[in-house]
């Protein structure tokens, strides 16, 4: 892979001194505003050519090209109506004013269909963010501010990694959404392939914008786009020129930890020649993160219960029961059995919160080799820590990721190859850092042999030798007893064992995990609309290979690294059946996986628009989700359990195959067969409407209907060669729940009103309702509000350069259910509100922004 990079970097540098011809047309003059005001970094783009500038920082601009004419010519700006404008002579100066737009009724979307379409009539819900939303955001970053998209919920793991869900069932992170940055994936491996939010993202100012498409995706996007799918687009060197710096410094404040300091940078530059353009932007943000501090025990024990299980504290997981009358020589009854847990850490005392931190770069070459046809290589890199939240606590610390792209577009194609490779650094797992602290000081036999005698002696009526005390004071002295020798935070013994610890990278005696990973990817596509009158057409593929090499710390990959491929294909066929009316497309898509059946995904979609601007939409779609890596190849001993991965590749590799086919039901000791894990499945029937009423009001209405089938789910079994030896090892397996249909329905409206005075009013609000089920069946858990409701109200010409924005968020209470909470928690309830003051100083080209968030 590096060799063709290094061949396509001399081909384009190659191409960089060629001579151009003479310019056959000039094109020059100025775009202001209404108030005739200049525009700078409008840009001026021949329509359906690589072919363009922008204006400089008083409005003017000059195009040389050996196009002749006649040809269309577009002004366009973010907020402002975009002009187009023929070029009749090939001399030509103008005088461009734009009005300013409130709303995105002229705006294109990608997202919905995979080729341009207007905003307003794409054929399924979408959503977009474009530059002036960016920066109107009262948000601390741009991937906060999504936060305020209607069916965007964003479930904040630490201040740097805030994982984005859509549509269906929450969780801390989502592996059903698709996230992608100009095309990119920006999963990662070591992880269980999902994305880190914006944490070894891009900078903030190289964003252009950002497309949502909620829900079932997978005619078009392929597996794993079952909730949604994310874009992120970043800004054309071409388009966006010069020099750019944003400073933002700030506090957090929490009532238990106090405040702290917060800081970030973004520093972004361009440059374009006649054919030739590059950037470099440069971002980073640190924070001290929140700290962790609900000590409560997971099932409502007291504080001195024996078999106390603090939510935030680790090494109380290590528990056993004790058969005291056994232990102690005692007829069956005396003392009866207890169950004792061992005296865990706070993660504080585990885990330094400050600091949290997100560090990137990202690098863009563009060339246009001719009108038509654009090469460009892309890199980025990112570096981090953070905390993520899963089965357990993770440390994801010194992260570093990096992507490579190659790509080759022209008018009605595109052809892109890229490639992800990462390395966990020092990351490990918190939970796991607990434990085997522990066990440094005194091993788990020795410390409940110390607990067991001291209780057995404090308990015992005195006439057998015993102190008499009752329970509650006997469990404390064998708790007091037990942990002679513990070693206590803060001082050079503990924080020694600390970095042992996570240094080891076993999780029986250590807590740290090792991912030298990665993937490549290619694809492409071909829009054969120019060449089929009376259907416009589009076929396109991809092929993926995963890279998997853990080291044997999370998956079954000690001896030979992982091998995964996926592929896939589509085909896209839309027409207009009554003109500027009815339009009706229909998607196709088949996807292949190394260990899973091919299948095929549907897309049916119709948009109506009776009277301009009045767009009815009605949809099928489908998704399905493929199996995270985790769950195919994870072979992961915890020491209490282990955990097995759900594919056959997986048996081959650890000869771990009776587990699945014969392993030993705890519950009824009877011998069961566990079917591997495969993908889960949605179908999804929507209808919506969007309006814009008198260039005023904005309307967007959905509602949906979508049957979930297939759900993952993990069991628990024993293994039966151990069993039969007298040893009890639990294996917990990946596998789905054949028999169980989930229906979800949902509904949204938004509107958003525009002032003549500059003020903006919106409002967005979303109903989630799961039919059928228990909220206390992980398998049935919505996690999600039933009610969400989000409002903004802003001006940014409140004077000619104040303005102002706010924006508040609030949902309705609901149970959360997870694999580290099985009990679940009633969470929700809560009002977000963040506001912005905006000062611009045209002198220094310059805005300055005061928040709280």
């Amino acid at each position: 892979m590096r060799k063709s990079y290094n061949a396509l970097f001399i081909f384009l540098f190659l191409f960089i001194v060629i001579g151009q011809t003479m310019a056959e047309t000039i094109v020059k003059g100025t775009v202001t505003d209404e108030n005739d005001g200049p525009l700078p970094g409008a840009n001026v783009v021949v329509e359906g050519k690589f072919i363009g500038t922008s204006t400089d920082s008083d409005g003017i601009f000059i195009l040389e090209t050996d196009l002749a004419p006649p040809f269309n010519l577009q002004i366009s700006m973010v907020g402002f109506t975009t002009q187009t404008i023929e070029i009749t002579e090939a001399e030509t100066t103008l005088e461009v004013v734009l009005k300013e737009e409130s709303f995105l009724s002229d705006a294109v979307v990608v997202s919905a269909s995979r080729v341009e379409e207007s905003f307003m009539r794409a054929p399924v819900s979408v959503e977009k963010v474009d530059q002036l939303a960016l920066k109107q955001s009262p948000s601390a970053t741009f991937f906060d501010g999504l936060a305020d998209l209607r069916e965007v919920n964003l479930i904040a793991n630490s201040m740097i990694f805030k994982g984005a869900t859509g549509r269906g069932f929450g969780d801390m992170h989502n592996t059903g959404l698709i996230q992608l940055i100009d095309g990119v994936d920006n999963a990662g491996i070591a992880n269980g392939s999902f994305a880190l939010g914006n944490m070894v993202g891009i900078s903030d100012i190289d964003v252009a914008d950002v497309e949502f498409l909620p829900g079932a995706s997978s005619a078009l996007y392929g597996p794993n786009a079952f909730s949604g799918v994310l874009f992120i687009n970043s800004k054309s060197p071409f388009d966006y020129q010069g020099l750019s710096v944003e400073a933002k410094s700030g506090m957090s404040s929490s009532a238990y930890a106090g405040s702290a300091p917060l800081y970030g940078i973004n520093l972004r530059y361009a440059k374009a020649y006649d054919r030739f353009a590059y950037k470099i932007a440069l971002s980073h943000f640190q924070a001290t993160d929140w700290v962790a501090h609900n000590f409560k025990d997971k099932e409502g024990k007291p504080a001195n219960a024996p078999d106390f299980n603090g939510v935030n504290i680790y090494g109380d997981e290590v528990a056993t029961t004790l058969d005291l009358d056994d232990l102690a020589g005692l007829p069956a009854g005396t003392l009866g059995s207890i169950r004792v847990g061992r005296t865990g850490y706070k993660e504080e005392d585990l885990y330094d919160y400050d600091p949290a931190r997100s560090t990137k770069m990202n690098v863009g070459l563009r060339y246009r080799l001719t009108d038509n046809l654009e090469a460009a290589y892309d890199y980025r890199i990112g570096t981090g820590r953070s905390i993520y939240q899963g089965t357990n606590r993770y440390a994801l610390d010194n992260l570093l990721v990096q992507y490579h792209k190659l790509e080759l577009k022209g008018n009605n194609f595109f052809v892109r190859a890229y490639a992800q490779s990462e390395d966990a650094g020092d990351s490990h797992d918190i939970v796991f850092t607990g434990w085997n602290v522990n066990r440094q000081w005194k091993s788990d036999t020795q410390w409940f042999t110390d607990y067991a005698t001291t209780y057995i002696g404090a308990s015992l009526p005195a006439a057998y030798g015993g102190l008499g005390l009752p329970a509650d004071q006997a469990h404390a002295l064998a708790r007091q007893k037990a942990d002679v020798g513990r070693l206590e935070p803060g001082t050079a013994e503990f924080n020694a064992a600390i970095k042992k610890v996570k240094s080891t990278k076993d999780f029986r005696v250590g807590s740290g995990f090792t991912s030298k990973s990665g993937f490549t990817n290619f694809e492409g596509m071909y829009d054969f609309s120019n060449m089929i009158p009376f259907v416009d057409l589009q076929i396109g593929g991809n092929y993926r290979n995963y890279g998997v090499n853990t080291e044997g710390t999370i998956y079954s990959d000690a001896n030979d690294p992982i091998s995964i491929y996926e592929y896939g294909a589509y085909a896209q066929a839309s027409a207009e059946i009554i003109e500027d009316e009815l339009r009706v497309t229909g998607s196709l898509r088949l996807d292949g996986h190394k260990n899973f059946e091919d299948h095929i995904s549907p897309r049916l979609a119709a948009v109506y628009t009776p009277v301009p601007n009045h767009n009815f939409r009605a949809s099928y779609q489908s998704g399905f989700n493929n199996p995270i890596i985790e769950s195919q190849y994870i072979n992961l001993n915890l020491g209490a359990a282990v955990l097995l991965g759900g594919t056959q590749d997986n048996m081959d590799r650890t000869g771990l195959g009776r587990i699945y086919q014969r392993g030993i039901d705890k519950d009824t000791f009877q011998p069961v067969t566990t079917p591997f894990r495969e993908p889960e499945f949605q179908q999804t029937f929507e209808v919506g409407y969007k309006a814009l009423i008198d260039n005023h009001l904005f309307i967007d209405a959905s509602y949906y209907n979508s049957n979930y089938t297939n759900r993952f789910k993990g069991v628990t079994v024993l293994d039966p060669d151990l069993l039969a030896q007298g040893v009890v090892l639990p294996y917990v397996l990946y596998t789905n729940e054949k028999d169980r249909n989930i229906i979800l329905q949902g509904a949204g409206l938004g509107l958003k009103y525009h002032f003549d005075s500059g003020y903006n009013v919106g409002v967005n609000y979303t109903f989630t309702e799961r039919s059928g089920g228990d909220d206390k069946d992980i398998l049935n858990s919505l996690n999600r509000a039933k009610h969400n409701v989000k409002l903004s109200f802003g001006n940014s010409r409140l004077t000619e350069n104040l303005g102002f924005h706010l924006s508040a968020r609030w949902r309705s209470k609901f149970t959360w259910i997870a694999t580290f909470v099985p009990a679940g928690g009633e969470v929700g309830g809560e009002t977000v509100i963040d506001g912005q003051v905006s000062y611009r100083v045209p002198s220094l080209k310059s805005t300055i922004k005061a928040g709280v968030n």
